[in-house]
């Protein structure tokens, strides 16, 4: 193992630390921009943590209540919608061909959590263009959806 990278890149990460709160917060108003922007749509409901829950905000998430919400994710995400599940097929643990070696023990309310949770990936340079674009798609998209049900 090369150990002479461990250097330069703790000092890269100290100085993104600085950034942190700000990127955070920046992260937090454009989901909330989005969800604004997105608006009511029954099959889709704003994540409410618990009560206890201190989210950082990094993702406008919503729970997907359409039948087979994981293929709902992965439309989204061949119209243009980078989401958690259909662009990077996040999925609970145990199902993961990763942890298979593992023999992990059955999560059926992680996978259950996890499949119906609709994570709108957001990056520093997202605009507000783009917020309207994936607005506009997760509307369309959600409507023909549920056409076609």
């Amino acid at each position: 193992m090369n150990y002479r990278l461990a250097e330069p890149l703790a000092a890269l990460a100290r100085h993104n630390l600085k950034g942190l709160e700000q990127a955070l917060a920046r992260r937090h108003e454009q989901a909330h921009r989005l969800y604004d922007l997105v608006g009511e749509i029954p099959e889709l409901t704003v994540h409410a943590p618990a009560p206890d829950d201190a989210p950082n905000g990094y993702s406008a998430l919503w729970r997907v209540d359409f039948d087979r919400p994981r293929d709902f994710s992965t439309h989204l995400a061949e119209a243009g919608v980078f989401n958690s599940v259909g662009t990077y097929r996040l999925r609970a643990a145990h199902q993961h061909p990763a942890c298979q070696d593992l023999s992990p023990a059955d999560c059926p309310r992680a996978a259950q959590a996890v499949d119906r949770m609709l994570a709108v990936t957001l990056q520093q340079q997202t605009t507000d263009t783009d917020l309207h674009h994936l607005a506009e798609t997760i509307q369309r998209e959600a409507k023909t959806w549920t056409e076609g049900q």
